[in-house]
């Protein structure tokens, strides 16, 4: 009781019952199970200073590749890997994969690895911490990441991330599309403008010196558009790539929003597509996307 305030908890179920004179509350409360166990300063595994804006930049990065079913948990986080010389954040909703390593001066030799969840990002406050160092203090089962004046602390995803780096193609005979960013966008939103509910697919086709896109469906009609390019594609060798448009709508206001320009690497229409971006010093972006499976015409359906 404080001031006349008189206050009782109920450890079964959490509640917390506030009598003040005439007045009654009852507050419902949480687990507190459910909020990360801090030990002392002394348990901490590990200390890993890192600079803001390279955190915030693999959050920014890879939040919009995380899978949001709660069946797969590892899978709603960000992989995070501290390396010799590098950091390799990683994001899966096991359709498309997002990637980001920044080259680091890190004066350690093991190799750590670490989940983050998503709702970090929603927490970062530029005001407090973009352009300082925070410490990454890694206790067993919580991160808690100081600033100068904040500090945050959360829960770690637990569980194996998936070996991501295995399904990364080897590009070395890949051709690429170069585009401007703006462009590709607009492709995009009128591909949009013609898509429905059951039919969302941008079709991408590659032929000599100019790339076609094509959506078309019953209901809304078709949009068909080109522009030129400068790839050298052999008659009979047309590559066609098939995607769910929201996917790169997605890639282009997300992962890489601040890449004036869009590089494509691409083989053929049953082969992953690499989106990627190197035009900052020291930082590399790779998003992996699976192509759609192209359908087939419309004569062989009828005889399947």
């Amino acid at each position: 009781s404080i001031d006349g305030i008189k206050m009782e908890s109920d450890t079964d179920n959490y509640h917390l019952h506030i009598n003040a004179g005439k007045a009654e509350f009852l507050l419902l409360g949480l687990n507190p199970n459910g909020f990360p166990h801090i030990e002392a300063e002394g348990e901490t595994e590990r200390v890993e200073e890192i600079d803001t804006e390279m955190l915030y930049k693999i959050f920014s990065t890879n939040k919009f590749a995380c899978s949001r079913e709660p069946t797969r948990p590892a899978l709603q986080g960000i992989n995070v890997i501290f390396e010799r010389n590098q950091i390799s954040a990683f994001a899966s909703d096991g359709k498309v994969l997002s990637c980001i390593e920044c080259n680091i001066d890190r004066d350690k030799d093991d190799d750590y690895n670490v989940i983050y969840p998503t709702d970090l990002y929603t927490m970062f406050s530029p005001n407090i911490y973009l352009g300082a160092k925070v410490k990454d203090i890694n206790y067993k089962n919580c991160v808690v990441i100081k600033g100068d004046s904040a500090s945050i602390t959360s829960k770690v995803v637990d569980g194996n991330y998936p070996n991501v780096k295995a399904v990364i193609p080897n590009t070395d005979d890949f051709k690429t599309f170069i585009v401007d960013s703006k462009v590709f966008d607009e492709k995009c939103k009128l591909s949009s403008v013609f898509s429905t509910e059951s039919n969302k697919t941008l079709s991408i086709k590659f032929i000599n010196h100019a790339t076609e896109f094509l959506t078309t469906t019953e209901q809304n009609g078709t949009y068909k558009d080109s522009i030129e390019n400068d790839i050298e594609i052999p008659e009979g060798g047309e590559v066609e790539l098939r995607f769910t448009v929201n996917y790169l709508s997605n890639i282009i206001h997300g992962a890489l929003n601040d890449s004036d320009k869009l590089n494509i690497m691409f083989k053929s229409g049953t082969v992953p597509i690499v989106f990627y971006d190197n035009s900052t010093a020291g930082t590399l972006k790779k998003i992996i996307l699976m192509p759609l499976r192209p359908t087939k015409p419309a004569e062989e359906q009828k005889k399947g």
